[in-house]
């Protein structure tokens, strides 16, 4: 027992303020990782359930008065209450909920599983394997009418696909796809008794095709389909009619400095229901798991400050550092059953070998220094850093990045190609993934007898959807056998597993989480034959900087997800390799003068 003054636990705001005898405050940070000591000398702690479940204990140790006791006590069976309905779902004999979706469609048990889990946990994050039917998931769980009405918050060039997996599974499920910024009424009449027609707002009591007068009977539609880079202006108006909101590719919430972070997080403090859909959770340091948690389960994981200095490394340069122990943070989120986690393997789908086969080729180093013009001149700047403001070298560090990953890029294009050629050949149907629009143009140029299709940022979404039917329908059916796609097009597309199980790296990026998407979109359910990537890598420029960071954020991911354990964090991050391009390239320049 302590001994000494009293310990007073006092609740304000939503955390948990403590204060009294030196030794228990000692105590108590050192054995709450979330515990942060302020200038005051006050330990705060967030109140979570979670939390309460460890202060109840931390109390049979250091008694302390608590006030009020009442909602302590009342967290803490909360907690008890809710990793008990957790353990029952995901135990071996489980039996979910019948789920009404269309004549003959059903989910599969684990997508019934995670469904189950959301609704009783309030907050997850699904981030089940590549392919394994998360929006499965998601529309087993919106069968549910507690959930709705929900909004999904997706990439904009998912919207449609959105609704077309709605209209499949749940037909009787009304939606709708945000059009404008500018909100407007979102509420839809009843169907119209005699044709069916779901009237929008813009028709106040006669259906346009059968003009029958239909009573005024508004309602918000079931499923609201919102674009991040338009939440922000949406984001009160769907707070205040909606009660759950899906992050589809939830890693697009791992800046929390953004705009649409800082919606998301609105929206998820005010609604009941909050789901993350995303099987590469990281796409690049460790640290970027806060500010995807936050938007989970607000306040979880304590204040950002505190996260960072209990369970992160160094400093990168004002990017979200690396995780000490991402196995230790992996393996804590899903033995609080807000990260589920299942590979095919152990949902029992059996797929093809995946195979990523690093290529080494060749490149020209005459195009090479034909597009770095700068290079060398930003590359001076940015090893006297020390000198600039912080905006205008992260500009600086930014300009030398870009210059050199698009000559990169353009100087191995034509090797690039020859490699592709080689399968076409061969009979071979391949997706080529690169970032630049002048890779991309010159790969449709060198490859332009195999009658390519594009499926980049260039395109509307009708050209799109024509590419993507040309290269499924294939060459022998009129269509085409190579698709060329940007790195970005990797996040959510589905269909292409039937068509094509080879895909080419032209370009790299500086997350292994968008690569991952990207092999995503071929390795995943419904894919019969083993898929192999090749990531074409030359010996100098960007490559091989960017492939030692791939690398790291490789770790990172696989650690936190359950994949694989990490060894000691290894120190480097964007900005330290790009100095350290840069020296290089200083010291080549003045070798070759």
């Amino acid at each position: 027992m302590s001994s000494g003054s009293t310990t007073i636990c006092r609740l304000v705001g939503n955390q948990w303020t403590i204060d009294g005898d030196p030794h228990v405050k000692h105590r108590l940070v050192t054995c709450f990782p979330l515990a942060e000591r302020g200038k005051d000398g006050l330990i705060r702690i967030p109140a979570t359930a979670d939390q309460a479940r460890e202060l109840m204990w931390f109390r049979s140790r250091y008694p302390m008065t608590v006030d009020p006791e009442s909602t302590m006590r009342k967290h803490f069976a909360d907690f008890n209450i809710r990793q008990m309905k957790a353990s029952k779902i995901l135990s071996a004999d489980f039996k979910p909920e019948p789920v009404e979706f269309a004549d003959g469609l059903s989910p599969r048990w684990y997508q019934s599983q995670a469904a189950e889990l959301w609704k009783s946990a309030g907050g997850l994050l699904l981030a089940d394997g590549l392919g394994l039917g998360k929006t499965i998931s998601t529309m087993a769980a919106l069968s549910d009418p507690k959930v709705r009405p929900s909004v999904i918050v997706a990439p904009s060039n998912l919207d449609r696909q959105w609704v077309r997996v709605a209209n499949r599974f749940l037909p009787d499920m009304t939606t709708h796809i945000i059009k404008s910024m500018d909100p407007y009424d979102l509420r839809v009449l009843a169907p119209c008794p005699v044709c069916e027609q779901m009237l929008d707002a813009a028709y106040v009591q006669r259906c346009p095709k059968c003009k029958f007068r239909v009573p005024d009977q508004r309602q918000i539609p079931d499923m609201i389909v919102c674009s991040y880079n338009k939440l922000e202006e949406w984001v009160d108006y769907l707070a205040a009619s909606c009660k759950s909101v899906v992050f589809e590719e939830a890693h697009s919430l791992r800046r929390d400095e953004s705009k649409k972070w800082q919606a998301a997080s609105v929206l998820a403090s005010q609604v009941n229901y909050r789901l993350g859909l995303t099987a590469t959770p990281l796409f690049n340091l460790g640290g970027e798991i806060w500010n995807i948690m936050e938007c989970i389960q607000p306040g979880f994981l304590g204040p950002k400050a505190a996260f960072k200095k209990n369970f992160c490394g160094y400093s990168t340069s004002g990017k979200e550092p690396p995780l000490n122990d991402p196995d230790a943070m992996g393996s804590y989120l899903r033995e609080s059953n807000l990260m589920l986690r299942r590979t095919a393997e152990q949902v029992g789908i059996k797929k093809g070998q995946c195979s990523i086969i690093p290529y080494e080729i060749d490149a020209s180093a005459e195009a090479f220094e034909k597009h770095t013009e700068r290079a060398a001149e930003l590359a001076r700047l940015i090893l006297n850093d020390a000198k600039l403001e912080r905006g205008r070298a992260m500009q600086i560090a930014s300009d030398f990045d870009r210059e050199l990953r698009r000559a990169t890029g353009l100087a191995k294009a034509p090797w690039v190609a020859l490699f592709v050629e080689m399968l076409l050949e061969q009979g071979i149907p391949v997706l080529v993934f690169a970032w630049h629009h002048q890779v991309h143009d010159l790969l449709m140029e060198k490859l332009k007898a195999y009658s390519p299709v594009k499926y980049t940022g260039e395109e509307s979404k009708n050209q799109k959807d024509a590419a993507f039917e040309k290269f499924t329908r294939g060459a022998a059916e009129g269509g085409t056998d190579l698709m060329i796609a940007s790195l970005w097009a990797g996040e959510g597309l589905d269909g292409l597993q039937h068509r094509c199980s080879t895909t080419v790296f032209a370009e790299l990026d500086w997350s292994w989480s968008r690569i991952m998407q990207c092999i995503g979109r071929l390795d995943r359910d419904g894919q019969t034959n083993p898929v192999t990537a090749y990531i074409m890598r030359s010996v100098f420029g960007l490559d091989p900087t960017m492939s030692e960071v791939l690398n790291i954020k490789k770790d990172q991911l696989v650690s936190l997800i359950g994949e694989q354990q990490m060894g000691p964090v290894r120190k480097i991050d964007h900005n330290q390799a790009l100095k350290a391009l840069a020296r290089k390239y200083v010291e080549r320049k003045k070798f070759a003068s």
